[in-house]
């Protein structure tokens, strides 16, 4: 019997027909298991996709929709009705020192301006832009809508609620972690949720403007650095005392130290915890909400209660912000109450 070599250019061209047809239907073969094997591996791959990638997002079914707010003016239950902070006019001590190149104090009951410095001034604010966030997202749902987290919305950097591609969480969870962590990917998910980032921008500026705080823009609902976003210490004396007066949910929120959010199917257990420490530190204090950024430098509203007085003082620009907001409201509450109106 003849043998056939299976190796080398020379036996190779004396393999019988037969032999060589048979290798051909074993490299068919294995090509196609080879090509199967891929096409399952790449359905299988695609089919998982859905437990990270976030599913579509629910239509607002609570509150004007963002076509409505951008359409006209606020209703009026929503449009402020206080008139500008006015200066005390006497018995007026000079304010104490303080590393805040901007800041503004005043009585929230009175309305008087007790003491500033260039409350006017244009200036970067930071994380602050979170509570026009916070109000324009009570705007377009309620407090206990359900909310779906984004892959990019949830990847927000730096202060993060630590929410995940695919959570689902309640409006309400999402402005705990938005104003205690100052989250950035909980401002994320509100605005993809609520009308896309772009029109939500839109609608926070058209609340700005029926607040009145007229030197105020805002381009992001984070607070992120950017030439076009800026505000005053006045605009944000006026925005925290709507929240105050008007908004219990938010104030609630804002006097909150920590919140527990349990685990359920739906999500993970977070527990936001409020980075303004004048709550512990501070006899009466109200909240209100802490910033920080490259160019805003430390910001800082807090509010604070005392024998039946409320002030509130915004410092921005700060290199101590807790430490310049505390000597301006014992600055303050050191004065005689509300002078003399006319």
């Amino acid at each position: 019997m003849p043998v056939y070599h299976t190796a080398g250019t020379r036996g190779a061209g004396r393999r019988p027909p037969i032999y060589r047809g048979r290798l051909r239907l074993l490299a068919i073969i294995s090509l196609v298991v080879l090509i199967a094997t891929v096409f399952l591996l790449t359905v299988n791959f695609t089919l998982a996709q859905p437990a990270t990638a976030a599913p579509d997002r629910p239509v607002p079914t609570h509150g004007p929709f963002i076509d409505d707010l951008l359409a006209g003016p606020l209703p009026a239950s929503i449009a402020s009705t206080y008139d500008a902070f006015r200066p005390r006019g006497y018995g007026l001590a000079t304010a104490p020192a303080v590393s805040a190149g901007v800041y503004i104090l005043v009585d929230l009951d009175s309305g008087e301006t007790l003491a500033s410095l260039d409350p006017h001034a244009r200036v970067a604010v930071a994380s602050l832009t979170k509570i026009v966030t916070a109000m324009t997202a009570l705007r377009l749902a309620s407090a206990g809508d359900q909310l779906i987290v984004g892959v990019e919305d949830a990847l927000a950097p730096p202060n993060r609620m630590g929410i995940l591609p695919g959570e689902v969480l309640t409006v309400e969870d999402l402005l705990y972690g938005l104003l205690l962590d100052s989250g950035n990917d909980a401002a994320a998910t509100l605005a993809a949720n609520l009308g896309g980032e772009e029109a939500f921008v839109q609608a926070m500026n058209t609340l700005a403007a029926e607040i009145g705080l007229i030197n105020s823009r805002f381009t992001n609902p984070a607070g992120f650095d950017d030439a076009g976003s800026h505000s005053t210490a006045y605009d944000m004396a006026v925005l925290a005392r709507r929240l105050l007066d008007t908004e219990p949910l938010l104030a609630r929120i804002v006097g909150t130290e920590r919140q527990i959010i349990e685990s359920s199917p739906a999500h993970g257990w977070f527990g936001p915890t409020n980075l303004n420490r004048l709550l512990t530190d501070y006899p009466g204090a109200l909240g209100v909400k802490t910033g920080r950024t490259d160019s805003a430098g430390y910001t800082l509203i807090a509010a604070a209660e005392r024998d039946g007085r409320r002030l509130l003082v915004v410092v921005l620009g700060s290199e101590h912000h807790f430490d310049d907001a505390e000597i301006l409201l014992d600055f303050g509450f050191a004065m005689a109450g509300p002078g003399p109106v006319g």
